[in-house]
């Protein structure tokens, strides 16, 4: 996809979705203007240096790790609205060169465990929708700029859509949404996955729940933006 998008770019260049320059999604200097992600546990929001699960949280949760890029604000914003409804797919690529620039890169094992690439799969009505899966292409991008290997390991129950729902009717609705696909690649493997933006972290801690019931080792999360 990153080589289908560059030789596009030579045909159509894309306009900076900040300052509306022409050459990228983002051009360096709005990229550089993004504003961090806050060192916070996702589900309380308490400081957490690297991105913790707090000790308060962590008995409830089963993310070690929650590590967002950026705040889902401005050109952050923009460029997540254009992977999800403008039909911008070079977006994911964009995205996952904001993850790698932000987080730095990743070793291969953590622990003793080989690291795998996932994403949190994406209502099935909105990839009917969209034609793609805006999670998993980051995850796609995401693995080729890190070098680690993706893997598809969940796939989703559910077909209803998250978006307007309270936090508590979210963890009702994802309760069980997932399960694990290709268990053999699961057991014993550190994994991460990958999502656009993390907003109350119930679905990636339902994807996390699923994975860790199939042998996973440890699970932890990569998005893009911070809500």
């Amino acid at each position: 996809m990153k080589i289908f998008d560059s030789l596009l770019s030579l045909v159509a260049p894309h306009d900076c979705l900040g300052c509306g320059a022409e050459g990228n999604l983002l051009c360096v200097d709005c990229r550089a203007c993004l504003a961090p992600a806050v060192p916070r546990c996702y589900k309380c929001h308490t400081t957490s240096p690297g991105f913790t699960t707090c000790p308060a949280c962590r008995a409830a949760s089963s993310l070690t790790v929650v590590r967002p890029a950026v705040k889902y604000q401005a050109s952050a914003k923009d460029l997540i609205w254009k992977l999800k409804f403008g039909r911008g797919q070079g977006a994911a690529a964009e995205a996952a060169d904001i993850i790698c620039q932000r987080l730095g890169l990743l070793p291969r094992k953590l622990s003793g465990a080989t690291i795998v690439i996932t994403h949190a799969p994406t209502a099935t009505s909105r990839v009917r929708q969209r034609g793609y899966d805006q999670a998993q292409l980051i995850a796609l991008s995401l693995s080729r700029e890190l070098g680690l290997p993706y893997r598809r390991l969940l796939a989703r129950r559910g077909h209803q859509k998250q978006i307007g729902a309270s936090k508590a009717r979210r963890a009702l609705q994802l309760s069980g949404a997932f399960h694990a696909v290709y268990p053999a690649r699961i057991r014993g493997a550190h994994v991460i996955v990958v999502d656009d933006v993390i907003t109350t972290g119930a679905t990636l801690e339902a994807a996390a729940t699923a994975l860790l019931a199939a042998g996973a080792r440890r699970v932890d999360a990569i998005v893009l933006a911070q809500a």
